[in-house]
């Protein structure tokens, strides 16, 4: 301070503690994001409301509110399909979190009688299958091209070779789906074959 004055000194003191809180506010942001301990946005955020408010008592405010950890999380959304087996137990079809898209495994119910088709045959039961499941992907607005991950159950890994052929005439795009294969003890409704998928949107 240049003058000696009682007054201007405590002007000057008055005038620097929005600046110091400002600094201590900018200080305290960049540790916390360097520890990951909060969101980078949901600080960022803060910092402009205390910016915009430089007040001490909301300053206040404001850094009790950065202590709290963000609870936004990504949209979910449930996805439906009359076209397909309506769920027979507390699950859904399909579930939206965000841009995925995670579809339960469909089995060979003809979605209008509920009853198994195909009479055993795992052909006809993979193409009733994946029937299902597309009726599930375009209600979500989606396509079997947007598939990145699948898994399929088998109740004998010998039909494999069976499946395959359909499976691969259903997923035609340019980049086919991981996948992962297994034989299972046993499928709902004595099924031969269960598909399900995670879709990409």
């Amino acid at each position: 301070y240049t003058l000696p004055g009682r007054n201007t000194m405590m002007l000057g003191r008055r005038s620097s503690i929005p600046n110091l809180c400002l600094f201590l506010t900018f200080l305290c942001v960049h540790t916390v994001q360097a520890f990951h301990i909060f969101p980078a946005n949901h600080l960022d955020n803060k910092v402009t409301q205390l910016k915009a408010a430089k007040g001490a008592p909301t300053f206040q405010r404001l850094l009790t509110k950065m202590a709290e950890k963000s609870t936004d999380g990504p949209d979910i959304s449930e996805v439906q399909s009359s076209d397909a087996p309506a769920p027979v137990g507390p699950y859904s079809q399909a579930v939206r979190v965000g841009d995925v898209l995670y579809c339960s495994g469909q089995v060979a119910l003809d979605p209008s009688t509920g009853e198994m088709v195909g009479d055993g045959d795992v052909e006809a039961e993979t193409r009733q299958a994946l029937k299902n499941l597309r009726a599930v992907l375009t209600a979500a607005g989606t396509t079997p091209s947007k598939v990145v991950r699948t898994t399929v159950f088998l109740a004998d890994l010998a039909d494999f070779a069976k499946v395959n052929v359909i499976y691969a005439e259903f997923f035609d795009g340019p980049v086919s789906p991981a996948r992962a294969c297994v034989q299972v003890a046993a499928l709902p409704k004595a099924a031969r074959v269960e598909i399900d998928c995670i879709v990409a949107l």
